[in-house]
């Protein structure tokens, strides 16, 4: 990502105004919040993220004001018009919510000096973004109390060849310490994804955290990235939440561990089930999860994920919820009802992939097929029913050029699902459909194949191409991962 000129802040956010008196200096409770865009704000904005809070404030850097101080954005941080807006939300916002609610005489401010794109050099001694940083810091504190620093950066590496990440952060640790006369100021660190030297910085950060007692990191592992760089929204305030939860943790008033999601799931034979337990307080680490008690067939735990593809087999499965972080311990009841099927039978995938030319298989929110690239669903198929009809409906996103050609074959269902698929190899081809656009939704009548195939196996897969496309082009259709999930509907 190529680095954006800090100028951009100004741009985007305008001048912020100082809506009311300002709190006492003991009680403002002040946190830096730097890196890179994913903590500048770069998750879709919600009507929830424009909600007025009387103890959150906000300022970030105005480069055409003297000292780079634009003043304090007090309650709505976030504009109602704003709402769908790409650029805005980090984990800043939910960060804030948490620490504000563990002290009612608290204010916080936020003080957001983060830029797209930067480099770990360019926050160092002497980088521009220190330079830009520091007096809106040392305003800043003119105002409140600086409580800690809550940083993400790391996708775009140290900006020094051969650099050693572990190294230079703990040196701009230290640089930040001395020159604000913070020398114990507690420092939470995020993880960030895997891609790119996101390995490597994530082990740089634990190591610095193992030898720093003032700093620790926050996990973002088991988060879901709108791309290959950014959290999504809800990601975002997870996310946020284990910056607080370690910040807590620092401060010496750790939250207690506690499990949040549903105590009572309820689901229907033959569909997709997806419930999603998430821990509150804790240390900010990554939680451990496991459970006891039989799980419906088809029901698979992963994380404090519950998913997967329902059998026919209804009635009450009760289980226990454990997780476990740094040696604490915590456990809820809960219970899937699974109830009678109703038809018609609207199936979800069991797995959905596009298979690249190079035989991997890769899962995201959406699937893409082109003339070398191919989409491949799974269905799981009820034994018990007798089928008048099966229709295939997919949701296309996009489409180069306005129109295309999408080609539907019966496949073989590949040995594995997770590693390397070896390609996709087909059985039959299914009429195309032409000129399919942007923005619709795309339908096979495959009756005669799942009438074919139900009777000797569990499980069908279709794959989808757009062989006339060019080789760098792709269609783009909607993956189970998204609100538009490819529908195989069975009408008995």
């Amino acid at each position: 990502m190529k680095s954006s000129l800090p100028l951009l802040v100004t741009l985007l956010f305008g001048c912020f105004l100082q809506a009311k008196e300002l709190p006492e200096q003991a009680n403002f409770h002040l946190y830096i919040a730097a890196g890179q865009s994913n903590m500048a704000g770069f998750a879709e904005t919600l009507a929830r993220d424009t909600e007025p809070h009387a103890r959150i404030w906000l300022t970030r850097p105005d480069q055409e004001r003297e000292g780079n101080w634009s003043g304090w954005k007090a309650e709505t941080l976030v504009s109602p018009n704003d709402i769908g807006s790409m650029y805005g939300i980090g984990p800043w916002l939910s960060f804030a919510e948490t620490m504000a609610a563990q002290d009612p005489d608290v204010t916080i401010g936020i003080i957001n000096v983060a830029v797209g794109g930067t480099t770990l050099a360019q926050w160092m001694k002497g980088g521009d973004m220190t330079e830009l940083a520091l007096p809106v810091i040392r305003r800043a504190m003119e105002d409140g109390t600086l409580k800690g620093m809550i940083w993400h950066q790391g996708e775009a590496g140290t900006g020094i060849e051969g650099g050693d990440y572990a190294r230079l952060f703990q040196e701009m640790i230290g640089y930040y310490r001395s020159t604000l006369g913070k020398p114990n100021l507690p420092i939470v660190a995020g993880t960030i994804g895997r891609m790119g030297v996101g390995g490597e910085v994530n082990e740089a950060v634990h190591r610095v955290a193992e030898r720093d007692l003032q700093v620790r990191a926050a996990v973002s592992a088991h988060r879901t990235l709108k791309d290959v760089v950014h959290y999504d929204n809800e990601s975002q305030r997870i996310l946020g939440s284990r910056y607080a939860d370690a910040m807590l943790t620092l401060q010496g008033r750790a939250r207690p561990l506690t499990i949040r999601g549903p105590r009572q799931v309820n689901a229907t034979a033959y569909q997709y089930l997806s419930a999603e337990y998430e821990v509150e307080g804790g240390d900010g680490s990554l939680p451990q999860w496991s459970h006891v008690g039989q799980l419906p067939r088809g029901i698979y735990q992963v994380g404090g994920w519950l998913s997967g593809i329902l059998s026919a087999t209804t009635g009450e499965y009760p289980f226990t919820m454990i997780v476990s972080q740094s040696g604490a311990r915590e456990e809820m009841a809960a219970t899937i009802e699974v109830r009678p099927a109703k038809f018609p039978l609207r199936l979800q995938p069991l797995l959905d992939y596009t298979a690249t030319p190079s035989g991997r298989l890769e899962n995201n929110h959406y699937l893409y097929a082109s003339s070398s690239a191919s989409v491949l669903m799974t269905y799981n198929l009820p034994s018990s029913i007798s089928i008048g009809k099966a229709t295939l409906s997919i949701y296309v996103d996009s489409v180069p050029d306005d129109a295309a050609t999408l080609t539907l074959a019966l496949a073989e269902l590949p040995e594995s699902l997770s590693q390397e698929s070896g390609g996709v190899e087909v059985r039959r081809i299914i009429k195309p459909v032409e000129t399919v656009r942007s923005g619709t939704w795309v339908e096979w009548d495959v009756t005669d194949l799942v009438k074919a195939i139900a009777p000797i196996e569990n499980a069908i897969a279709f794959a989808i191409a757009a062989p006339d496309l060019p080789r760098h082009k792709s269609v783009m259709i909607s993956s189970q991962r998204s609100d538009h999930p490819p529908i195989l509907t069975l009408t008995p």
